[in-house]
């Protein structure tokens, strides 16, 4: 998770447009969470700040960058912006949510056993009834896992620029090849973001799906990352980033 401290990569982040899924979640679903108390997982500069604080009864948003925060209370004075380990959200009231966003694939920084366990806390901070909206890295996407590809371009400026990332990436993906952990139904991968820095919990749909209705959800939607609707049974090969919509029973 150290990545996401550097200043450098907090100002990345500020220049970060929602997705299609995610527009699609928050402006089709306005009713989802307008009006109600709403708690904003790895908030990072306040992608999601935007759409869900002015709306929201009672809005709260946390991460565990100083760096992310920084820029995030400076867009939105007067917001309630939290530093605090996601791992931690199981300290805050119980059935005190009716919302809980965990976008951008923020849960997948951790290994299995502390997402579950993170999931289980969303669950307990949620009224019966609340929504828990989140994305995850799909297993089964073309590239999961795969390492950095040679650059091909006519341009030379644009091949030399390219071919310098490549070299970066290579280097990085090398250095973290001890740190994965594959398996059939999720595993921990080497990923592109931030140039191969970072490896990421990532799991199949339908074994992600089964695990949140285990954990006591009702899955109501499945949407891609290009806004889409997705079977539950759809592997989603060029789906980077699946959502879920889940209800607490």
């Amino acid at each position: 998770m150290e990545v996401f401290a550097s200043p450098r990569i907090a100002a990345w982040y500020l220049d970060q447009a929602l997705d299609p899924a995610e527009r699609r979640l928050l402006a089709d679903w306005e009713g989802d969470y307008a009006g109600k108390r709403v708690l904003d997982l790895g908030v990072g500069t306040g992608r999601t700040t935007a759409m869900l604080a002015p709306y929201a009864s009672d809005y709260l948003g946390i991460d565990i960058s100083e760096a992310m925060l920084a820029r995030a209370r400076a867009n939105f004075p007067g917001v309630d912006l939290r530093l605090m380990d996601i791992r931690d959200i199981g300290a805050l009231p119980r059935g005190g949510r009716d919302y809980v966003l965990a976008s951008y694939a923020v849960l997948d920084v951790f290994d299995h056993d502390e997402r579950v366990a993170v999931i289980e806390a969303a669950r307990d901070v949620l009224r019966a009834g609340g929504l828990f909206v989140f994305s995850f890295h799909n297993l089964r996407w073309r590239l999961a896992g795969k390492p950095p590809q040679f650059p091909f371009s006519a341009n030379p400026v644009r091949w030399a620029r390219d071919l310098r990332q490549y070299a970066i990436g290579r280097r990085n993906y090398a250095a973290r090849a001890a740190l994965e952990r594959r398996g059939d139904a999720h595993a921990m991968l080497r990923d592109m973001a931030h140039q191969w820095r970072g490896v990421f919990h990532y799991h199949t749909p339908q074994a992600q799906i089964a695990e949140v209705e285990r954990l006591g959800f009702e899955v109501t939607a499945m949407i891609g990352a290009d806004g889409r609707d997705m079977a539950r049974d759809e592997p989603g090969l060029d789906d980077p980033m699946p959502h879920l919509r889940c209800r607490k029973r």
